[in-house]
């Protein structure tokens, strides 16, 4: 350390120029930005979902239409013309065939309620009984138009219903030659002394006319059998022994039970004019017997 008293000597020195630091470049064409490089993957990402993933997923969607039982059908012409139109859906309503499937289903309707009102009418005169096989018949008719309705082929179970009606239709206008039928079976079998099948075929008749003055007439005769035959036996005895007094008096009785029995009014008519030869012959014998003793 110098001594305090020892003056400052000055150093001599030279003035340096510094060198000038070196500008920054901006680089411009260099190293690309940070943000390019995540931008570029996730386009890359984007096109490899588009050109792969996509493509699966549409595919997936055509064949799950396509498997559905009620998907709507599309026409070549249509896929020509407009081929990226997407399929109908299966849920996707048609107003005009719904239209008219509504006006098919009315008409099978109509026609079904005409039907059952004529097998109502016919089951209410016992059709089952008189005409069995043929009521039997139309119904199975009309059951194969009940299956078409619920397959929703109204046509057919239109036609099918219209059949069985014209069916029972027929049945329904021959009911009136059914009971003339049973009636006159009925009167048979009174004339041939068959008291209960004349009964059975009066009460079928009766199912077919409840209120009828014919079946009326024809039961009365039926019950009067009861009566009638015993007296009709009789009748024979006393013919067979002889005594044409007593036939003769017996068919009377009758007759006057059953006025329409034509078995009971022959036997009468015959055994009545027996009964006047026989009156004639006696008669007539007597007259000679009365000459032959000059009893003039």
């Amino acid at each position: 350390m110098p001594p305090l008293n020892e003056p400052v000597k000055p150093t001599a020195f030279e003035p340096s120029n510094p060198e000038p630091a070196p500008p920054q470049i901006i680089e411009s064409g260099g190293g690309p930005p940070r943000w390019v490089l995540p931008t570029l993957g996730v386009l890359l990402a984007l096109a490899l979902i588009v050109v792969f993933w996509l493509p699966g997923r549409f595919d997936g969607g055509a064949a799950e239409l396509a498997s559905t039982d009620n998907a709507a059908s599309i026409e070549p012409a249509q896929l020509a013309t407009n081929p990226a139109k997407p399929a109908a859906s299966a849920t996707e309503a048609s107003p005009w065939s719904d239209a008219q499937l509504a006006k098919l289903r009315k008409e099978a309707q109509d026609v079904l309620a005409v039907l059952l009102d004529v097998q109502y009418e016919l089951e209410e005169i016992g059709v089952q009984v008189w005409a069995k096989d043929a009521f039997e018949a139309s119904k199975s008719v009309a059951a194969q138009g009940d299956t078409a309705y619920r397959d929703r082929q109204f046509i057919e179970a239109k036609d099918r219903f219209e059949q069985a009606l014209t069916q029972l239709e027929l049945l329904a206008e021959s009911s009136p030659e059914v009971l003339a039928g049973y009636l006159e079976r009925a009167r048979q079998y009174i004339e041939a002394g068959e008291q209960q099948s004349a009964l059975d075929a009066l009460a079928i008749a009766t199912l077919i006319a409840p209120v009828n003055t014919d079946i009326a007439s024809v039961t009365n005769r039926a019950e009067t059998l009861t009566q009638l035959l015993p007296l009709l036996a009789k009748a024979q005895e006393a013919e067979e022994a002889g005594d044409l007094g007593s036939a003769e008096t017996f068919l009377q009785q009758a007759t006057a039970l059953d006025l329409e029995h034509l078995g009971a009014e022959a036997e009468f008519a015959r055994v009545k004019g027996a009964r006047t030869l026989e009156r004639f012959n006696r008669a007539m014998s007597d007259g000679y017997s009365a000459l032959d003793e000059g009893l003039f």
